[in-house]
């Protein structure tokens, strides 16, 4: 299941993202924030829930309150204690050069798109999430596989450790350890 936050004041901007995303049936669910303090309360709240996370955040800089910039200084201590790993992009009408550039100092925020958002910007983000994922998936396969293999090391050093109390070295040369 992909999850999409959009954090931006605009209504207008939000509407137009989650129509664009109804009709092209590219996220299981989309929640919009209007604030990026609360947003903020949600991730800390179910930081350690998978499933409650996003996958992809569009971030938008002038905001009240909190900026974006705001949220990302705040989003980069909380980073590590997230469950999943939840990419950034900025999302913005700013057209100054050093925003785009201030951007990259962050290196979870993937993209700096201007608005107003496309079909093909949905697109990109959506092809983002799956490859994030699959890349996610075989992380985790790799270290299943390797756990797998320290335990049946483990359990071969075990066995040849307990014919070598036992002063058994036949033990040994009949399973090839």
């Amino acid at each position: 299941m992909t999850k999409l936050f959009i954090i931006d004041d605009d209504p207008i901007c939000q509407a137009i993202a989650r129509q664009i995303i109804t009709d092209c049936n590219l996220f299981d669910e989309c929640i919009t924030f209007s604030k990026a303090r609360t947003s903020l309360d949600y991730l800390i709240l179910n930081q350690g829930d998978f499933n409650a996370l996003p996958d992809v955040i569009l971030l938008d800089l002038n905001m009240p309150e909190m900026s974006g910039w705001d949220f990302l200084c705040i989003f980069e201590d909380l980073l590590p204690f997230l469950s999943k790993k939840v990419g950034v992009f900025i999302v913005s009408s700013s057209v100054d050069p050093n925003d785009k550039f201030r951007s990259k100092i962050y290196p979870f925020v993937e993209g700096f798109i201007p608005k107003p958002l496309s079909i093909s910007n949905f697109v990109d983000i959506s092809n983002y999430v799956t490859i994030n994922a699959m890349t996610y998936e075989n992380i985790r396969n790799v270290g299943s596989l390797l756990t797998s293999s320290l335990l049946s090391l483990n359990n071969k050093s075990n066995f040849s450790l307990m014919a070598l109390r036992t002063d058994q070295p036949n033990v040994l040369r009949n399973n090839h350890v």
